[in-house]
């Protein structure tokens, strides 16, 4: 859910506020809604895709989502797209989802842009083309979403779609990372753990690599267990390194699992 819909939600929860011929804000939605407010459609069709305030339901969701979005609002067309791609209430279909998500980027929907650039990096439900991608990931970074910073951060780090460019490879994942992305920690802290395209600084790496850990990267992980059990950057930590490596292991990281199995031999 994003940070709009759970506002939204708050909102209504704490405030059950008289509105005009209506005892409830959510009464006022439906009443709106079906005069064709289309803001109104959006936002039931948030509530009963989420199922918090009323009972979930995906048709009645994709119903309202689909008349705000014929009525041309950039999030109910973004919704949509997302309902197509995963198969959430309707059958799966990925060109039905490219198709509102390019709706939803031409308004500038930064959501849908970054959705947009993965498929066409992909190549799912449409022809891939690398320099599209990286053009809607550009406009989706440019309003500050983390996911399209990473994904052009990682892409100018590798050379492989576009010019090799270190500095903006530097300069996006950083951005993301500090905007808590944990896929952008785990890289920038082994950017500055091997000291690629940037002063080698085991310091960041740490804070990077614990940063990306607490969220759940299984290499991250794996990397701190190396470092505390090798005073890395940091003072030698048998116990912290073993936390680590199990953290690492119960995801499945093959690595860990072979240092535990020694430690235990």
């Amino acid at each position: 859910m994003s940070k709009e819909q759970k506002d939204f939600f708050q909102n209504i929860k704490s405030d059950q506020s008289t509105l005009p011929q209506a005892s409830n804000k959510i009464e006022f939605w439906i009443k709106a809604a079906e005069q064709g407010d289309a803001e109104a459609q959006y936002n039931l069709g948030v509530m009963y895709q989420n199922g918090d305030v009323v009972d979930k339901d995906l048709q009645k969701a994709f119903e309202f989502y689909g008349k705000a979005a014929e009525q041309g609002v950039a999030r109910a067309q973004r919704n949509l797209g997302l309902m197509y791609i995963n198969g959430e209430g309707v059958d799966q279909d990925a060109k039905k989802a490219l198709e509102f998500w390019t709706k939803a980027a031409e308004q500038g929907d930064a959501e849908a842009q970054d959705n947009l650039g993965l498929m066409y990096y992909k190549g799912e439900g449409v022809s891939k083309d690398d320099e599209r991608a990286v053009e809607l990931w550009a406009k989706a970074a440019e309003q500050g979403l983390a996911s399209a910073q990473r994904y052009l951060g990682l892409m100018y780090a590798s050379g492989d779609e576009v010019s090799k460019d270190t500095e903006k490879a530097l300069e996006f994942l950083t951005k993301a990372a500090e905007q808590g992305d944990a896929v952008a920690q785990y890289f920038l802290g082994a950017m500055y753990y091997k000291g690629e395209s940037v002063v080698k600084d085991i310091e960041k790496a740490l804070d990077l690599y614990t940063k990306a850990a607490d969220q759940g990267i299984t290499e991250a992980q794996y990397n701190l267990g190396i470092m505390y059990q090798k005073g890395e950057g940091v003072t030698q930590d048998q116990m912290k390194s073993f936390d680590f490596y199990m953290r690492a292991a119960k995801q499945g990281h093959p690595d860990a699992l072979n240092i535990l199995k020694q430690l235990a031999s």
